[in-house]
């Protein structure tokens, strides 16, 4: 069945207002958890090491078969 334009534009409206509601919640997450730092607290990263260099060069400068936003959990860290 064919949705008319008031019950698209409702559910275009209400999807576009749960997606911004998202990211306000999650932004203020992340301001919260990074405001309550102190010095010398312990903290936890996760991902690759990756740098600017070999991005911008767009492939690894000790394997140039590869691409760095493709693989880069083959990256070294010694780079």
């Amino acid at each position: 069945m064919m949705m008319s334009i008031i019950q698209r534009s409702i559910y275009f409206s209400t999807m576009a207002m749960t997606l911004l509601l998202v990211i306000i919640l999650n932004d203020a997450t992340v301001n919260a958890q990074i405001t309550n730092l102190q010095v010398g607290d312990e903290i936890c990263a996760e991902g690759f090491v990756l740098d600017t260099f070999c991005i911008e060069r767009t492939t690894l400068l000790d394997n140039p078969s590869v691409f760095s936003l493709e693989q880069p959990e083959l990256h070294s860290v010694h780079c």
